[in-house]
């Protein structure tokens, strides 16, 4: 198993951890775990964190940040 992490994007600082198999397992591990999921097209795209409200990324380009902000090992 590899050690894969997220921070979501500004305004928000969630950081996610997670161990997967490979970079596709890990990618979707982090998505399922909560990144970014107050800019998920279900929800109101309100981030308590900013206090602002977020426009709505389709579910492609959600995973598509995961994959291309996301660092491997600590």
């Amino acid at each position: 198993m590899i050690n894969y992490s997220f921070t979501c994007p500004f305004p928000c600082t969630n950081k996610i951890n997670v161990d997967a198999e490979n970079r596709d397992d890990a990618v979707m591990k982090i998505v399922m775990a909560g990144a970014m999921s107050c800019r998920n097209l279900t929800y109101q795209c309100y981030c308590e964190k900013s206090n602002v409200n977020l426009y709505p990324i389709p579910d492609e380009e959600l995973i598509s940040t995961v994959n291309h902000q996301m660092r491997i090992g600590n």
